[in-house]
């Protein structure tokens, strides 16, 4: 896989990268509104990048792993900006954080047993669930954490992460342009 990061869409994914350090600084610091700013800068370079990508046809394998790389680092460093920013609710539903982290942990470690990478599915789902976490931090920052909106992405990602473990059974080489279970189902 050769690395490229010359393309717009591999830019936008290393800017996403780099602002990462500064969110944890924000994070470790309190500063709610210059962390919401990049927080909502990281998530538009999530869904720029894919859209240029496949817009103007210059997606890659390293694209692909690249962007999820950058998905995964960043989807892990809110599960605990959410306890820097909200301990109690986040202690309140230590259980719940616990299964679901617990279930990304099987999930990649079996992709990784299966195909000796990273599981990098491009699912709907996997945005799907990615958009809800966003979504519910954002609304967290601003409003406060709502225990319903919680529920809500909690199972959005559940659902996700079952696809993707039903993926890699089914799958016998990673391709990140899978979809869907639906799109494998139907081959």
């Amino acid at each position: 896989m050769k690395w490229n990061f010359y393309t717009i869409p591999n830019q936008l994914t290393l800017l996403r990268v780099i602002i990462l350090p500064i969110l944890w600084v924000l994070a470790f610091m309190q500063q709610n509104i210059a962390f919401l700013g990049l927080f909502v800068i990281a998530g538009l370079t999530d869904v720029l990048d894919g859209f240029i990508a496949r817009r103007l046809r210059i997606t890659s394998a390293f694209g692909a792993w690249f962007d999820s790389l950058a998905d995964h680092l960043l989807s892990l460093s809110a599960v605990f900006w959410f306890w820097l920013f909200f301990p109690e609710f986040f202690s309140k539903n230590i259980f719940l954080i616990i299964i679901i982290f617990a279930y990304f942990l099987f999930d990649q470690v079996l992709g990784y047993i299966k195909h000796h990478q990273m599981v990098d599915y491009h699912l709907w789902s996997s945005k799907s669930a990615f958009v809800s976490l966003f979504a519910f931090f954002i609304h967290a920052l601003i409003f406060g954490p709502h225990q319903s909106f919680f529920y809500v992405a909690l199972a959005i990602i559940a659902v996700a992460l079952t696809e993707e473990i039903f993926c890699s059974f089914l799958i016998k080489k990673m391709d990140p342009n899978t979809i869907s279970l639906l799109t494998l189902i139907n081959k």
